[in-house]
């Protein structure tokens, strides 16, 4: 009688044997579950059960000769190809090339007769006799590739895939950053400004909410002619967006348009014209005191007060608006040409063409116009206004 056991477990057979109940001598087939299998002769005991169909159970065995089964040998090698399948380029703007390469070994060195390749459904893809092409690729998209070969012994299993990406793919987890600029940033009615738009990462789309009553904005900008503009302040507004991706953040410009009338001083107490390299004469007042300092546009200049004849450093203004206009004593500008400064150290740059400082028109006369909001103190301030 042959009984077969697995693993050295605890096992069960069963035959019909006209058996009485007593100990037997067994000869064993041991297998593994590598399919090995060891033969002997052992003292087991069996036990056959009243029952008709005369089952018997083996309760116990041991098998000295057994020792290391359950280890299995690594399988022989079938000889069939194995491949891993790259790529020249992971990521591609559109219309790039990348070169899909597979690389494929045999055990025995059987030569290699084909290659099977699984590509996208719609896209480039290499011949079936070729282990290497390079693909263009027009349309965006994720591309992935993998590859068998077959030889003699047959065709091996396909490769683990790689992915290209493609154009706007490559980039739909980042949403641009925009930043928007107009220049300048005051004039006139009829005048014309430049709006532009620059994003990180390059945007294909852009939204802009554009004020009422003045010209539109479009794409990544351009020269808009305020012709016909109420005068006002206006700003507006722009995100990009990439295929694929959510809105950026609003990006704002903000442009201040003037009246082409003849300005009124209104309120001026005192007026004076400044050249380049220029320092006034002594200005003193109380809180409200408005000055206003002509100039010509010539390029970047820069405005700031300077120590006073009659009085030392603690009788500067402490709190001041500041404002650059084509009228003197207007403080109705645009953000980036006003600001509230005060103390021994103030200034404010102007400049052309989106340079530093307030944004003006070239070879245009303006104004600095300072009004004086705290003196400090005695009541009193004063100082002397240079240009550079």
């Amino acid at each position: 009688m042959n009984v077969r056991l697995c693993l050295l477990a605890i096992a069960a057979v069963s035959a019909t044997l006209p058996l009485p109940r007593e100990a037997l001598a067994v000869d064993l087939t041991l297998t593994d579950a590598c399919g090995k299998s060891l033969t002997g002769n052992t003292n087991t005991t069996v036990t056959v059960n009243g029952n008709s169909n005369g089952a018997i159970n083996v309760t116990s065995f041991s098998a000295p000769y057994a020792v290391g089964i359950g280890q299995c040998d690594a399988p022989a090698a079938d000889n069939k190809p194995r491949c891993t399948v790259s790529a020249s380029n992971a990521t591609l703007e559109l219309g790039g090339s990348a070169t899909v390469h597979a690389k494929c070994t045999t055990p025995s060195g059987s030569p290699i007769t084909s290659y099977t390749w699984a590509g996208p459904p719609a896209g480039p893809i290499p011949g079936n006799l070729v282990n290497s092409a390079s693909l263009t690729f027009p349309d965006a998209g994720a591309y992935t590739y993998s590859v068998s070969a077959t030889n003699g012994a047959g065709a091996g299993p396909m490769s683990a895939p790689t992915t290209v990406l493609v154009g706007n793919s490559a980039l739909t987890t980042t949403a641009p950053t925009c930043v928007v600029t107009v220049t300048p940033t005051q004039i006139l009615q009829g005048e014309s400004a430049k709006l532009q738009v620059v994003c990180q990462p390059v945007a294909d789309t852009y939204t802009w909410t554009n004020p009422a009553g003045v010209p539109a904005a479009s794409g990544s900008g351009g020269s808009l002619a305020f012709t016909g503009t109420p005068p006002n302040v206006y700003t507006y507004l722009v995100k990009g967006k990439r295929t694929g991706s959510a809105d950026g953040p609003t990006a704002s410009a903000t442009i201040n348009v003037k009246s082409n009338g003849t300005c009124t001083p209104g309120g001026v107490h005192f007026d004076l014209p400044l050249t380049q390299y220029q320092m006034s004469a002594d200005v003193q007042g109380g809180d409200g005191f408005i000055a206003a300092f002509g100039f010509q546009t010539a390029g970047a200049a820069t405005f700031a007060w300077q120590y006073h004849a009659s009085y030392n450093i603690y009788y500067f203004p402490t709190n001041a608006t500041w404002a650059v206009s084509q009228c003197k004593g207007d403080f109705a500008v645009a953000p980036g040409c006003t600001s509230t400064l005060g103390g021994q150290y103030a200034q404010m740059s102007v400049g052309t063409a989106g340079g530093p400082g307030c944004s003006v028109q070239p070879n245009t006369q303006y104004y600095v116009n300072i009004r004086v909001n705290t003196c400090g103190g005695t009541g009193v301030c004063g100082y002397r206004m240079y240009r550079n």
